[in-house]
């Protein structure tokens, strides 16, 4: 899709007015949007026609928010079993090409979802946006530490280009960006932010905990970073704190997935998201299928409103999400207050409940030299303390993380502590601080 390099600047100008709508002034927009992409897939996609018509969706109507919500859910499962039959058959011209874009699998169900050049236009335009409402200074340097997959992604000096993106996302001048794969070891990367001291960090929150850790034992000072842009995990408090501390800077988080592009950007002014409901109708469901209320945990549910060439009509993408009351910065988008992560990392105890688990690892560095942890759930009544620490710990140091460890749980489970050299990543370059091995529900089944 031709493109001119000024494009993303009257969109900007059109999200400012946007985000401070009124709310049901910026649903109807969104419903307006729906509607036109239930016309599209009911004539091109003819995998939703009939759930369409068993939710009374009658194409070219005007769609109310309690019907759209008799739609049947898409789950993982039948996205990824799904072949063609989600694929549109005829696409409007003005979308240009059709991109594939698979998830990372970090759910045990990986997807693979077609996309268009319009669609990925979107996605850039909410990048600036993210620069943005966080008032970065363009002409200062980017770092980026994740899973790459450019041609030589992996050389051990990684790689550095003149501007931080495209002219889409970009249209102006802006200073250099410096690349390094995260399969480096953390004495490598530290090495390389050394070198070369970018501004801004981008990065997982666990690989950050690890190079902040490091930095902190050796009493080390910031490699000149003033703010991290987390992504790709969920970020624990206690992982904004370390950043404060060791290199007193900020962390400013986003919610995004690769199968539905971004869906929430933290606010500027505090630190719960916003939906970005231009692009997302995104829903909070409880087990029964209905609205969680202000401040309830539930299932997200969301479907792209630009993805022509794969509609994902009601898609549940399998990650839990709290939400939160209207933000007093003015922006009226919708609020996330957290993001809990996926349903299959909950915490189940022997009589069937499930929790999202706390266990109090704050403290851990106060008790332990500990580095890094994971907790892994082995039986319904077991817990295995996965622990990177500096050096051996005491049997007193033991002890009290046990002790600790307990009196943050909702059931008195076995507590196994199991000191490891290193904790590996998932395939996918991305790390879970808890991981269930007897959860009874899988994402998407």
């Amino acid at each position: 899709m031709a493109t001119t390099l000024t494009a993303a600047i009257p969109a900007q100008e059109r999200l400012a007015r946007s985000e401070r709508l009124a709310p049901a002034a910026l649903l109807e927009k969104q419903l307006a949007q729906l509607a036109a992409l239930v016309v599209h897939a009911y004539a091109n996609v003819p995998f939703y026609r009939a759930r369409l018509d068993a939710a009374g969706i009658v194409p070219g109507a005007q769609i109310e928010l309690d019907q759209w919500r008799r739609l049947a859910l898409l789950t993982r499962r039948e996205v990824q079993g799904s072949g063609t039959a989600l694929h549109a058959l005829r696409l409007p011209q003005r979308e240009g090409r059709v991109l594939e874009t698979s998830s990372s699998g970090s759910t045990g169900i990986p997807v693979t979802v077609l996309g268009t050049d319009r669609e990925a236009l979107i996605f850039k335009i909410l990048s600036l946006r993210n620069h943005l409402w966080h008032r970065r200074d363009f002409a200062r340097k980017i770092g980026v530490i994740n899973s790459l997959s450019f041609p030589n992604a992996r050389r051990r000096e990684g790689f550095r280009q003149a501007r931080w993106g495209d002219g889409e996302a970009l249209p102006f001048e802006t200073g250099p960006a410096a690349f390094l794969d995260i399969s480096n070891p953390v004495a490598r990367q530290i090495e390389w932010l050394e070198a070369e001291r970018p501004a801004y960090l981008i990065t997982y929150p666990s690989n950050l905990a690890a190079i902040l850790a490091a930095y902190e034992a050796a009493g080390r000072g910031s490699p000149g970073v003033i703010e991290v842009i987390s992504q790709g995990e969920v970020l624990p408090d206690e992982v904004r704190e370390q950043c404060l501390r060791v290199w007193n800077a900020t962390i400013q988080d986003g919610y995004s997935a690769q199968e539905v592009g971004v869906m929430a950007l933290q606010c500027p002014d505090h630190l719960h998201y916003h939906v970005q409901s231009e692009a997302v109708l995104l829903e909070l469901i409880d087990e029964d299928g209905k609205p969680v209320p202000e401040g309830g945990i539930g299932r997200v549910v969301v479907t792209p409103l630009y993805n022509h060439a794969m509609p994902l009509l009601r898609y549940e993408i399998g990650d839990y999400a709290q939400s939160g009351p209207p933000c007093p910065c003015g922006r009226t988008l919708p609020v996330l207050t957290r993001i809990m992560g996926r349903a299959r990392n909950m915490l189940v105890t022997p009589d069937g409940n499930r929790y999202w688990p706390t266990i109090g690892s704050r403290r851990f560095r106060e008790i332990a030299p500990v580095v890094q942890h994971q907790i892994v759930q082995t039986r319904p009544d077991r817990l295995e303390i996965r622990l990177v620490a500096e050096r051996a710990l005491t049997d007193d140091e033991t002890a009290k993380l046990e002790r600790h460890i307990r009196g943050s749980l909702p059931y008195p489970f076995e507590i196994a502590i199991r000191p490891m050299a290193e904790i590996p990543r998932q395939p996918n370059s991305k790390f879970e601080y808890f991981r269930s091995e007897i959860a009874a529900r899988v994402d998407g089944v």
